[in-house]
């Protein structure tokens, strides 16, 4: 089974000079499970090989992911584009800040690929 899983800090985008506190961070709203066994490149599968790929994004006051940069890829090379066309495609709860507004926020994601038993 392929899997999805979220890791790392969220960082509020800068404001003014200023960092904003978060009161809520980003919510992944889809199902990345289901995503990422779409994605799961087919050379990788064939093989049997596992691993994971590890991004930056920002996602936006709307809740869309951009400026998603592969920054890992282990197991196959090509699990670092797999993630990054799946997490393209997926929605989130944005952040929000102390007075409850919408923030675009920085964050680290991981995708875990795993190959079915």
């Amino acid at each position: 089974m392929a899997g999805g899983k979220g890791r790392g800090v969220a960082k509020p985008s800068r404001g003014r000079g200023v960092t904003q506190q978060l009161s809520a961070r980003p919510v992944l709203l889809t199902d990345m499970d289901r995503t990422l066994r779409r994605h799961y490149p087919n050379e990788a599968r064939a093989q049997q090989i596992e691993g994971h790929a590890r991004l930056q994004l920002v996602v936006s006051r709307r809740g869309r992911p951009s400026q998603l940069r592969v920054i890992e890829s282990v197991g196959h090379p090509a699990f670092g584009e797999a993630c990054r066309r799946a997490v393209a495609r997926s929605r989130w709860r944005p952040a929000r800040d102390r007075s409850g507004d919408r923030v675009a926020t920085r964050i680290l994601y991981r995708c875990k690929f795993e190959v079915d038993s």
